[in-house]
């Protein structure tokens, strides 16, 4: 009868989340953890597309230990991921958190990268990708010697032609460009110690102002402003 209940509730778990994988782990104890999790998520049409993907790596020395994580890929609604980890240890470890995105309409990434090799530490993480939009954020806590690093990039460009609000080399129109790289360390020895808090956040430039516009509007509005301001 056990057994029967069981199969029901699966199905109906089964059912109830279509289109959803959820995948959580917890641990807690004395000895050791190592865990490595990649995910990779994508969606387009033709040549179109917009996807990511999320990397998390640790491996604790043996000692005291507590370790959680939970992944939701979610395809419902539209290109969705979503983690949330802690990860505590007393005697040293090592690990890594990343998330990505590309597109190609418009034409833009995001590449993100938390490491660390650290001594008792702490970590939250959450990440959120949601189509286009990506954000991240942890908080690392430590004592003794670490070193924590926060690496980011992230670039756009957009072109405007008559015919293609996307086209990356139009003969003519109207360009958008921008590109962003971010690289941080923190360092402490054996008497010291240190509280980080990066977060970042991407919201995609499907709506910026050189895809709303026309390259004639364009035009007139700086013909416009440089007769005003002359």
């Amino acid at each position: 009868m056990r057994l029967i209940s069981l199969i029901c509730l699966l199905l109906l778990v089964s059912v109830t989340s279509a289109s959803v994988v959820i995948n959580s782990f917890s641990a807690q104890g004395i000895g050791e953890v190592s865990r490595h999790i990649d995910t990779t998520f994508e969606y387009g049409s033709g040549s179109a597309f917009v996807g990511g993907a999320s990397g998390s790596v640790i491996l604790a020395a043996p000692g005291p230990f507590q370790y959680q994580t939970r992944d939701t890929t979610d395809a419902r609604i539209n290109n969705r991921y979503n983690q949330t980890g802690y990860a505590r240890f007393d005697n040293g470890g090592v690990g890594s958190e990343t998330v990505s995105m590309e597109s190609s309409s418009p034409s833009q990434y995001v590449a993100i990268d938390h490491s660390y090799i650290l001594q008792s530490a702490e970590i939250d993480t959450a990440k959120f990708v949601s189509d286009s939009n990506v954000s991240i954020g942890q908080r690392a806590s430590w004592d003794g010697a670490g070193i924590y690093t926060r690496d980011l990039s992230y670039g756009v460009e957009i072109s405007q032609s008559g015919n293609d609000p996307y086209n990356v080399h139009p003969e003519s129109g109207i360009r958008y460009r921008s590109t962003q790289s971010d690289h941080a360390i923190v360092l402490t020895n054996s008497t010291g110690g240190a509280i980080v808090r990066p977060e970042f956040s991407f919201t995609g430039f499907e709506d910026a102002f050189v895809i709303n516009s026309t390259p004639a509007a364009n035009e007139t509005a700086v013909n416009n402003t440089t007769v005003e301001g002359a």
